[in-house]
C-alpha cells in the first residue's frame, strides 16, 4: 500500500499558500488522489471512504465554481484528503466481502476524479491560451 507522506500533502499546501498556480494545484490533487486509490485498489485494506468522497466533491467544487478561481475549496479537499490517509489502516483485518464493495466505491471515485482531472486540464489549457498565465489569485 502505497501511503502518501505528510511531506506531499504539504507541498500542495503550500503551493496553494504561495500563490502558485491554481490550476497546476488542482491538477496536483487529483493526481495524488488518483495514485491512493489506484494503491487501495491494489491492496485490500480498511479506509473511510467518505473522506475520499468529500474530498472529491470539494475538488469538483472548485474546478465548478462560477466564480474564478478559489482556494477555499481546495483547502477543504486537502483537508479531506489528509483525513482520507490518516484512515487507511493496512494492519488491521480485512473482511473479504467487503472488498467487492470497496472496490465498486473506489473505481466510482477513480472515474469521477478522472473526469474532474480532465476539466481541470482543459481550464489549464484555455486560461494559458487566453491570458499566456496561469490561474494565481484569490
Amino acid at each position: 500500500m502505497v501511503k502518501l507522506m505528510p511531506q506531499e500533502l504539504a507541498e500542495v499546501a503550500n503551493k496553494l499558500d504561495d500563490g502558485s498556480n491554481l490550476l497546476d494545484v488542482r491538477l496536483s490533487i487529483a493526481r495524488l488522489m488518483l495514485g491512493q486509490l489506484h494503491a487501495l485498489l491494489a491492496t485490500p485494506t480498511y479506509w473511510e471512504s467518505s473522506h475520499f468522497a468529500n474530498a472529491v466533491a470539494a475538488l469538483g467544487m472548485n474546478i465548478h465554481a462560477l466564480q474564478q478561481p478559489t482556494r477555499s475549496w481546495l483547502r477543504l479537499c486537502l483537508i479531506d484528503l489528509r483525513k482520507a490517509i490518516e484512515s487507511i489502516q493496512p494492519d488491521v483485518s480485512y473482511i473479504a466481502h467487503h472488498q467487492h464493495r470497496d472496490a465498486v466505491a473506489i473505481e466510482e471515485l477513480i472515474t469521477t476524479i478522472e473526469a474532474l482531472h480532465a476539466k481541470a486540464e482543459c481550464l489549464s489549457m484555455a486560461d494559458a491560451r487566453s491570458t499566456g498565465t496561469g490561474l494565481t489569485s484569490n
